[in-house]
């Protein structure tokens, strides 16, 4: 949660882009970094969590948040979506045997 400290700055910065004179390049290059950083973060922390390397425990009070709520019907969603691909493609191999 601390990331919307340095986040939003730069990202309004770089949105708004204000003429600062000798500090507009060098805070253009720090916006850029902090914001591609914490994307590459975010991308790591996905696939390291996808892999099981990464796990995250929830209390039973996190678990009535909507964040929470949401990332559950997205995990679900996206597990669905696996089964019936993989259904779909067992199909198609089995009708080329035939």
């Amino acid at each position: 949660m601390g990331a919307q400290i340095l986040v939003v700055p730069a990202a309004l910065y770089l949105f708004f882009h204000p003429d600062l004179g000798a500090w507009s390049f060098w805070l253009t290059v720090a916006a850029y970094a902090i914001l591609g950083l914490l994307g590459a973060s975010g991308a790591l922390l996905a696939i390291l969590r996808r892999t099981g390397v990464v796990q995250f425990t929830y209390t039973d009070a996190d678990k009535e948040t909507p964040l929470y709520k949401v990332q559950t019907f997205a995990e679900d969603f996206e597990r669905d979506v696996a089964r019936e691909k993989e259904s779909r493609e067992r199909k198609a191999k089995g009708m080329r045997k035939e």
